[in-house]
């Protein structure tokens, strides 16, 4: 599994998941996606990221 880590948390988290956990993590920053909303971000990475994020699920547009 690959994840994706949203904005809200630290890149250092993506760092941290692939040094010490051996995990597959990348940070919106790293993708330059910084700043996109939720809905925007699933669909490229569906396929084959996990979306991680502790914001507040926004409505669709």
């Amino acid at each position: 599994m690959k994840l994706l880590i949203d904005e809200d948390l630290s890149p250092m988290v993506a760092l941290k998941l692939c040094k010490e956990d051996n995990l597959d993590a990348a940070h919106v920053r790293e993708r330059g996606l910084l700043g996109e909303p939720d809905h925007v971000l699933k669909p490229p990475f569906a396929h084959d990221h996990q979306n991680s994020t502790q914001s507040t699920p926004q409505p669709r547009p």
